[in-house]
């Protein structure tokens, strides 16, 4: 069983219905949910998702956004997390505070994959977190074999 965090992007494409990425993340999300896998992200995901729903008003939106994430694991952003947000930006000066956030996240839970649109991510190499890809280099033999934990 492998551990997915999800960067804030793919919830974007996923609930407002992106017309070139939702497709992939259902993919993703429906390959990974077959095999038992278990989906995560972190309360800071959830709240850079809601600003967009609370600027226009959208209570419908806001309700789609609740219940996605009413089903996966947030991850809090606490003080292991700030010391792993640390580390990560004195390490890669060009990391932006949102997604040395998201890695410092991930890393100190310690997922399998970290799955982003940011193609400048999936470079990185980031202790706790076993691999990082794009959405646009996922496919389903990369993982295939990889259940081992």
């Amino acid at each position: 069983m492998l551990t997915i965090y999800f960067d804030t992007n793919l919830f974007i494409y996923l609930i407002e219905n992106d017309d070139r990425f939702a497709p992939m993340v259902k993919r993703i999300m429906q390959w990974h949910d077959d095999e038992g896998d278990d989906f995560v992200s972190s309360s800071f995901s959830l709240g850079e998702v809601l600003v967009h729903p609370f600027r226009i008003d959208d209570l419908d939106l806001e309700r789609r956004y609740h219940e996605v994430f009413d089903r996966i694991a947030c991850l809090p952003f606490g003080n292991r997390e700030a010391i792993q947000f640390a580390r990560l930006r004195a390490q890669h000066a060009s990391l932006k505070p949102p997604d040395a956030i998201q890695l410092a996240c991930a890393a100190t839970f310690g997922v399998d994959l970290f799955v982003t649109n940011d193609r400048r991510l999936s470079n990185l190499s980031v202790e706790g977190i076993a691999h990082i890809i794009s959405l646009m280099d996922w496919t389903p033999e990369l993982f295939a074999e990889s259940d081992d934990k």
